[in-house]
Formats: C-alpha cells, sequence, structure tokens
C-alpha cells in the first residue's frame, strides 16, 4: 500500500493519509484530485455539469501549468476561474493556497475560497467540504467534524487520523475505533500516532511497538521515496523518546543527522545541545558538538549560538574561547535567550573567565530572572545571600530561592536544606 503524508484529497482509489503541516510537497500533480469542470447557470447558486467555456478554459491551462511546475501560473488561472464565482476554480486555488511550502501558503485566503464553493451546489463540493475541515480543524473542531460527516457522506475522502482525533478529542470513542482501523491499514500518520497513545495509557506495550513499527517504516518510506526531511526528524524523535519503540541513541543519532544535513533545524539544535552538553542521554563529542553548533549560527538558529557559546565560555567539552563565548552568547541573550543571560551574568558577576562588571551581571541575571530562568533565580538568590555585588538581603534570597524552587531547581532544595 502506498505512503503520502500531503493530506490533500487524492484521486479514487489512492491512499488517505494525514494532514501534517511540516508537508513540503502537498501540491503535487499525483496527489491531486481528478479535475472537475463546472459553470455557473443562471439557477441561483446551482451548479450543473455543463462547463462553462471561460472557466473551464482557464482551469484546464492551470492544470496543465501546475503539470510543468509552474504553480504561480496554475494559481493565477485558477483564481481567475474563482473570480468568476465557478466552484472548481476556488477549490483548485485553495488546494495551491494550502499546501506547498510553508512560506508560500495562505490558508486564511484558501479558507475564504472553500467556504464560497461550499456555499453551492456543484461536485466538487464534498471535496471542498473536506479540505476546509482539515484547515480549521485545530481552530473551530466542532465545525471541521460536522464538515468531515458530510463529506464523508458525500463520498469525499476524508483522512481516518484526523477524523479519529476530532471524534476521540469531542467524546465519540466508539465511532472513532472503526476510523483508527481504516486509518492504521492506510498508514495514516496521525491514526499510528493515536493508536500508540491509546495502547501506551492501557499498558498494551506489544501493541505500542507493532504500531511504533509501522511508523518507523512509514517515516523511512517518506524521506527515502518522498525526500520528506521533516520525516526524518519524526524517525530521530521515534527512536530518542523510547516509548513505543525501545531507545536507540545511534538510530536516534542517525536520522538527526540525516534531518540536520538537509537543514532541519530543531536537529540541528537537538545535536548541538546533545553532544555539548550530553543532554538527554546523547554522548558528549565537542567535535560533533561544535560542527553543529557552527552550523546553527550560520543559519540563525538562537538556540545553538546560546549552546556553542557556553561551551566556549566555560571549556567544556571545547577548549576555551572566552572572546567568541562573549560574543555568541550576547547574541543568543540579544535575541531574548534567557539561558544565554543566565551564564553571561554569572560570568560578569563572578569576573571569570569575563572582566567583572558587577551592574551588568546583575542585570543580566535580574532580566532572565523576570523571564522565569530557575538558574537566574538561584544565581540572584545566591548573590543576595552572599552579598555578591549587592547588599546582603536574606530576605529577597530566600524569596528568590522559593521562586526558583517552584520551577523544580535542585539548587534551591539544596539551599532550603542547609539554611532553612
Amino acid at each position: 500500500m502506498g505512503k503520502r503524508a500531503d493530506g490533500l484529497l487524492v484521486s479514487p482509489g489512492s491512499v488517505r493519509t494525514a494532514w501534517t503541516n511540516e508537508v513540503n510537497d502537498a501540491m503535487r500533480a499525483r496527489g491531486l484530485a481528478i479535475l472537475f469542470t463546472a459553470g455557473l447557470t443562471a439557477c441561483g447558486h446551482v451548479y450543473h455539469e455543463r462547463p462553462s467555456r471561460y472557466a473551464d478554459a482557464r482551469i484546464q491551462q492551470g492544470k496543465d501549468d501546475f503539470e510543468r511546475g509552474d504553480r504561480d501560473a496554475a494559481l493565477a488561472h485558477y483564481e481567475a476561474a474563482a473570480a468568476q464565482g465557478d466552484p472548481f476554480g476556488e477549490y483548485k486555488a485553495a488546494q495551491l493556497h494550502a499546501g506547498g511550502p510553508r512560506a508560500g501558503r495562505d490558508e486564511e485566503r484558501a479558507v475564504t475560497l472553500l467556504r464560497s464553493a461550499i456555499s453551492k451546489r456543484s461536485a466538487i463540493r464534498p471535496q471542498a467540504q473536506a479540505l476546509l475541515a482539515r484547515l480549521i480543524a485545530d481552530d473551530a473542531p466542532g465545525e471541521a467534524l460536522r464538515l468531515f460527516r458530510e463529506a464523508d457522506a458525500g463520498g469525499a475522502d476524508v483522512p481516518p487520523g484526523t477524523m479519529a482525533r476530532l471524534l476521540i478529542d469531542q467524546g465519540f470513542d466508539a465511532e472513532a475505533e472503526p476510523w483508527l482501523v481504516e486509518g492504521r491499514q492506510q498508514d495514516d500518520i496521525v491514526a499510528l500516532r493515536l493508536s500508540i497513545e491509546r495502547a501506551l495509557a492501557t499498558g498494551a506495550r506489544p501493541d505500542a511497538k507493532r504500531y511504533g513499527t509501522e511508523l518507523a517504516a512509514v517515516y523511512q518510506d517518506l524521506h527515502n521515496r518522498e525526500g520528506e526531511t521533516w520525516a526524518a526528524w519524526e524517525l530521530a524523535r521515534l527512536y530518542d523518546d523510547g516509548n513505543a519503540l525501545p531507545r536507540d541513541v545511534d538510530e536516534a543519532i542517525r536520522w538527526y543527522e540525516v534531518a540536520a544535513e538537509a537543514g532541519e533545524v530543531r536537529a540541528i539544535r537537538r545535536l548541538t545541545r546533545g553532544f555539548l552538553q550530553g543532554h538527554d542521554g546523547l554522548p558528549i563529542d565537542g567535535t560533533a558538538g561544535r560542527r553543529w553548533g557552527e552550523r546553527g549560527v550560520a543559519v540563525g538558529d538562537v538556540a545553538s549560538t546560546a549552546y556553542l557559546g557556553r561551551a566556549l565560555l566555560t571549556g567544556e567539552p571545547l577548549p576555551r574561547d572566552p572572546a567568541r563565548g562573549e560574543a555568541l552568547l550576547q547574541s543568543a541573550a540579544a535575541a531574548g535567550h534567557t539561558a544565554a543571560m543566565t551564564d553571561l551574568g554569572r560570568a560578569y558577576l563572578a569576573g571569570d573567565p569575563l572582566p567583572r562588571d558587577v551592574d551588568l551581571g546583575l542585570r543580566l541575571l535580574q532580566e532572565a530572572a523576570d523571564a522565569g530562568n530557575a538558574s537566574a533565580l538561584t544565581s540572584l538568590g545566591w548573590a543576595y545571600w552572599n552579598g555578591d555585588g549587592v547588599a546582603a538581603n536574606p530576605e529577597q534570597a530566600r524569596a528568590l530561592m522559593r521562586q526558583a524552587q517552584a520551577l523544580g531547581h535542585p539548587s534551591a532544595d539544596r539551599f532550603f536544606e542547609l539554611f532553612g
């Protein structure tokens, strides 16, 4: 059975799969619905199969342009047909607005076009209902469920995983079960994820492992056959989490690196922090951590910049380079990264390894503490307790440590163990 993740309506017999925000090929021609054409007649909002010559010509031109890979030209033709009130043009334009690279999407326009198409009786109405339901499922789940039910009754292709999720969220668990079964049979990502969650919640680990194995195969197929880089990230997370599948750090790293090489920023960030800090069980590897950290800096990832800056400032696990570490942390702090503010504030307040600057150090720590950084709260707490750069104030120190303790910081627990 084929595996796809674009979430679009597909021609009869094709697989229905989950609507996924990360998918970047949602408008591939082979995943589009069968092209319908129709014309506006004099009968109010009732459309018949007799085509309007103008709309039919523009829609056909749009189809031809899309098959040649000219998405913009195709969209212009579909919008021209939509401007004449043609529901088929509205639907086709909505498909292009709703899919493709994230930067080029205009879901608000897609929703407007689909609502107009749905207001008219036409052969495309069920498909328009299904696509609209996908777009509004998160913001208007009740309306989305109603639209999916109507689309299903009208013969449109409804993604079983998304349908099951809406039913479960709204308390229709029994009605959701057949959709989950169908979704698993069709390698629907949302259905498999839901099945894993439900299996884990009931302690059915063998079922969770089976569904996890199936989901891993879907992700591998999407990456290897379709070139979907987001699927490599999801596969890495599946091996890293150790929930549905036994944790396999080596396999997780392998897929994180595949995703990172393709430019997936989340994977770059995970590798940088993992290799530099041993975060979440990844092995410390300064060489690899620096390589991915520099990649993160190059693409403007604030968190990766902060992780690399900290490693260079502290000399763990990299050779100490205070000047470069300070510059990187300043960049991340300027972008609002509270951990970078905290690292810099501590270094300035201590005068190690940076020149001592008490005022700047306290200001940075206070700014991070105000933003809820627990480490900054404990650093300020110790400063007030010890009178480091400020007048000693035990009550203020305890107040700061209580805030940090509420956020779960172990240093605050140690403070109260020692001083009550």
